[in-house]
């Protein structure tokens, strides 16, 4: 459907700008189409994937972007194979992380009211190897599990668990996991706009996912700014810390080079 949006007048000559929806949304998976609220598995972890998005026609160009659990993917590309086609592509190596995850293809354009959508569940599998060792000669039985550690492990506790008729319950044994992964978030605010002359600003730079707490420092240029206080909070039950370290400065003709 086409769909007037502007007009002027430029002397005397009417102009007018339509704009023209997309004609569909498709994910293709190993070039497959998928329908929407479709199952994409089996996926064993560490396969790799692509996902893509396919947007047909739409004028302007429409913005595609893959949504994971509602959150936006950033390392999707986009292709134009030709002047009518978008295609958006999700190239993904299967973790732990994405156990149950939602995709969603989102589709907006000044042509559209709202968001044009198509949704995919991803099935992944995690690998587990379990080795069993039976030896009679000393009557003991071992068992050995092999597992690739990743974030679904944070703050996790392996139980071993042995019964036998000669037991009248169970006998288990604990370990805990000291799983260290890097940050998988960072994020600074606290200026969107300009600012005047003298201003007192404050800058937070948030960082998330690290274990132990990651070290954050702010740069002014290739300057080190000391000036900063440090706030440290634990979001239980996944012990990822949230490490925030506001700066506050005045705004002057000194501090002209960009903070970082």
């Amino acid at each position: 459907m086409k769909k007037i949006v502007d007009l002027w007048n430029d002397n005397g000559r009417w102009n007018f700008f339509i704009t023209l929806k997309p004609k569909s949304v498709e994910v293709l998976f190993e070039e497959t189409p998928q329908p929407n609220g479709a199952i994409i598995g089996p996926l064993l972890e560490r396969t790799r994937v692509d996902i893509t998005c396919v947007v047909r026609e739409g004028k302007p160009q429409p913005k595609v972007v893959w949504l994971f659990n509602g959150k936006e993917r950033l390392d999707a590309k986009t292709t134009t194979p030709d002047n009518s086609t978008v295609q958006h592509t999700l190239q993904l190596t299967v973790t732990r992380g994405e156990l149950g995850g939602q995709l969603r293809c989102s589709v907006t354009s000044a042509a559209l009211d709202g968001a044009m959508t198509s949704d995919v569940a991803l099935d992944v599998r995690g690998i587990l190897v379990v080795l069993v060792m039976m030896m009679r000669d000393t009557e003991t039985v071992q068992h050995t599990l092999q597992l690739t550690v990743t974030r679904g492990e944070l703050g996790g506790q392996l139980r071993c668990s042995v019964t036998s008729a000669a037991l009248d319950g169970a006998m288990t044994s604990d370990v805990s996991l000291d799983v260290r992964v890097p940050p998988n978030k960072i994020s600074v605010s606290g200026v969107g706009e300009h600012v005047t002359h003298g201003t007192l600003v404050t800058l937070v730079c948030a960082v998330s996912g690290a274990k132990p707490a990651a070290t954050l420092a702010w740069y002014n240029g290739s300057e080190a700014v000391d000036h900063t206080t440090r706030d440290v909070k634990d979001s239980r039950p996944k012990d990822l810390v949230i490490l925030s370290v506001p700066l506050s400065f005045l705004h002057s003709d000194t501090n002209t080079q960009p903070f970082k």
